[in-house]
């Protein structure tokens, strides 16, 4: 626990991340203190991480889902991973954890101000409308990385690269394309 005046003031709200895994109960069987906190000093736009998990603060997800809702923000949109209660965030001004927060994880609760009805009808609105934002950036995105691909191919096959040697070149109109390396292209 920080002794520092400042570094006390990002902590508030001391709980147990919902990610840990065991219980509290089993914590004090062994005698082992968990307090997890929200930091926001972790990036530049002061948004509220968990010190543990990293996910984003309910309360300060909101915005980030209202901004996903706006058509005139074709560049912020939310998308759930391959697990059931992650979300990502895309938005043009966050690059990485240091800018803003990238994740949520529907443990740690509902928004302030919402019940369980009215936050699930804006996630679902939020994913719904990001859905057709994602897709034109990955669509815009394809060609590019494509043509990248390409480019290494010559260059492979010009130093006796032959395509048993790597993985298969996609092609630029195969719509299930996933792209080098996942979604690092966005």
């Amino acid at each position: 626990m920080p002794t520092d005046p400042q570094a006390l003031e990002t902590i508030k709200d001391e709980f147990r991340c919902p990610k840990r895994g065991g219980s509290a109960e089993q914590d004090a069987v062994f005698n082992y203190t968990v307090v997890d906190h929200w930091n926001k000093d972790h990036n530049t736009k002061g948004e509220r991480t968990c010190s543990y998990c990293g996910g984003i603060h309910q309360d300060d997800l909101v915005p980030i889902l209202k901004e996903a809702i706006d058509p005139e923000k074709p560049d912020t949109f939310v998308y759930m991973s391959d697990k059931p209660n992650k979300m990502y965030m895309r938005r043009p001004d966050v690059r990485n954890a240091s800018d803003g927060a990238i994740k949520s994880y529907g443990g740690h609760g509902i928004p302030t101000g919402y019940d369980y009805d009215s936050f699930l009808a804006l996630l679902n609105e939020a994913l719904a409308a990001s859905e057709p934002k994602a897709d034109a950036k990955f669509k815009a995105a394809k060609p590019e990385a494509v043509r990248k691909l390409e480019e290494e191919e010559k260059i492979k096959s010009s130093e006796g690269w032959t395509p048993t040697d790597g993985p298969k070149l996609p092609k630029a109109d195969d719509d299930d394309w996933e792209g080098a390396g996942g979604d690092t292209w966005l």
